[in-house]
């Protein structure tokens, strides 16, 4: 795996499988077999109770033929430190930053699963659920009290995962959306993830949404508005 959301790792990470909810993306760079067929699949996924089936499904069927070639020089490529050239901080960096505020967004809907919404509240276009100043550097807390995966991802800007429960993420690097696993269906503890958002960059001043991925729930009120505005 070469990057996340657009986002390069800082090395390359050999893996077998790359979880992605919905609107996620991920570069890889595949090294096949001998001649033959492969199949490239999604594995099934646990939604939970309330959520939508996700069986396994082949996506793709790679076929290999040929006489085999030497890729060396390319596997020599991917043991090197990949040269990062971003326009925001690395997640280094946003580790490093100070915390100005802490929030806590939850994720609820009703028991039909028909609205949806964050802080109690369905989404307004003329409503501004979160203000905050350029150079605000916050921590975020996502808390799903329901019994289906949500995601929750955010226009403009990225952030670093710093949790999800009591465990680190599985995949280190700067993100702009993230699973937000559901509540355990024995203790009915929330699912939460931690996440450290930099508002640093002055081209994100001004307006613009978060929200939940997946199509139905930010069509039935699962989304907010985010302002930034400038200091004085």
């Amino acid at each position: 795996m070469l990057a996340l959301d657009g986002n390069a790792l800082s090395k390359p990470r050999e893996t077998d499988h790359i979880f992605l909810p919905p609107s996620s993306r991920a570069e890889i760079a595949v090294e096949v077999g001998a001649v033959g067929r492969y199949a490239l699949r999604t594995r099934e996924v646990e939604t939970g109770k309330a959520g939508d089936p996700n069986p396994d499904v082949v996506l793709a069927t790679l076929k290999v033929e040929g006489e085999p070639v030497d890729h060396s020089d390319i596997r020599a490529q991917f043991d090197a430190p990949i040269a990062i050239e971003k326009a925001g901080p690395t997640a280094a960096e946003i580790a490093a930053l100070p915390v100005t505020r802490q929030r806590r967004i939850v994720y609820t809907e009703n028991a039909a699963g028909t609205e949806f919404y964050l802080d109690g509240k369905q989404f307004a276009m003329d409503r501004i659920d979160v203000e905050v100043k350029l150079g605000d550097v916050e921590e975020w807390t996502l808390v799903n009290n329901t019994d289906e995966r949500h995601t929750f991802h955010i226009h403009e800007l990225e952030f670093l995962v710093q949790s999800v429960g009591d465990n680190p993420p599985e995949t280190v690097g700067v993100r702009d959306n993230v699973d937000l696993p559901f509540r355990d269906p024995k203790t009915k503890k929330p699912g939460e993830v931690k996440v450290k958002i930099p508002f640093t960059n002055p081209v994100i001043v001004g307006k613009f949404p978060y929200h939940c991925h997946i199509l139905e729930h930010e069509d039935g009120g699962m989304m907010g508005n985010l302002r930034v505005t400038a200091s004085p």
